[in-house]
């Protein structure tokens, strides 16, 4: 057993774990930022509300939180395809487990790692918003991999309807994604001001209307992967403790988005 006391744990708690530190991360940074006049409050980029402190403090908190939980979602979902999937999807179930596990590394950075407000050129801001492309790239990448995972896996509708609505949602990120950087570079080179001045763009300033197109795609991208976080609640609450029947080990882990028991060997694994 991976921790004395797992083979009872609530696996469940883990997605809503994630995707609430991270909807937190999004939101608090954002409400302090703006009561405390750090930013323009329609609408700053999400890594300028984590830019200045003390909203900075609960930004790169709640990343951290969302990483490390994520790093364990990551391995209980590789266990469970791992386990149960058709063996056609072992080396595709690798992948997509590398992919989340760099989409975890990602969000610690950039919640470690904040922007310098005077210098878009400082290396801590280009290590964040590579960071950031990193972490939303791996995201996006490791939700199509897993949406495919439960597509091949379906066995019912409401299985089915969960790839379908994971798809959904990824592409809807995959729009978005592109959205937030093609409104920026034209915020950007409409902008006529001073980097530190981003804080606060406003109406007043150029570019404003397609930075703020930007700044909802961000923050859309960020609730889509917090959406795509919780949908995983359904397979890990159906993973429960051994039965202690020896003689019937037949359970099967819900690796599908069914409802089932899980199987000894995954507990015991965890």
């Amino acid at each position: 057993m991976f921790i004395p006391g797992l083979r009872s744990f609530p696996y469940g708690c883990l997605p809503l774990a994630a995707g609430g530190c991270l909807l937190v991360g999004l939101v608090v940074p954002y409400i302090i930022a703006v009561r405390l006049g750090h930013v323009y409050p329609i609408l700053p980029f999400i890594s300028d509300t984590g830019a200045l402190h003390p909203e900075n403090c609960v930004f790169g908190q709640m990343l951290n939180l969302t990483s490390f939980f994520l790093v364990f979602i990551v391995y209980i979902r590789h266990k469970q395809v791992t386990q149960e999937g058709p063996t056609e999807l072992l080396e595709f179930n690798k992948a997509s487990t590398l992919l989340g596990y760099t989409a975890a590394l990602f969000i610690s950075l950039v919640g470690n790692v904040q922007i310098d407000v005077n210098s878009q050129h400082a290396i801590e801001t280009e290590v964040h918003l590579f960071s950031a492309f990193m972490a939303f790239g791996g995201g996006l990448l490791f939700s199509l991999t897993q949406s495919w995972i439960t597509y091949k896996l379906a066995d019912d509708f409401w299985s089915y309807s969960m790839a379908a609505l994971r798809f959904t949602l990824t592409f809807a990120g995959v729009v978005f994604s592109v959205t937030l950087l093609e409104f920026r570079e034209l915020a950007n080179a409409e902008f006529n001001g001073t980097y530190a001045q981003t804080l606060h763009w406003n109406p007043h300033d150029g570019g404003y209307v397609n930075h703020v197109y930007s700044s909802v795609s961000e923050y859309m991208m960020g609730f889509i992967l917090t959406a795509l976080v919780l949908s995983l609640y359904k397979e890990f609450s159906a993973i429960k403790p051994p039965t202690g029947d020896k003689n019937n080990p037949v359970a099967k882990v819900a690796a599908k988005g069914d409802i089932e028991i899980a199987r000894d060997s995954l507990v015991s694994s965890l």
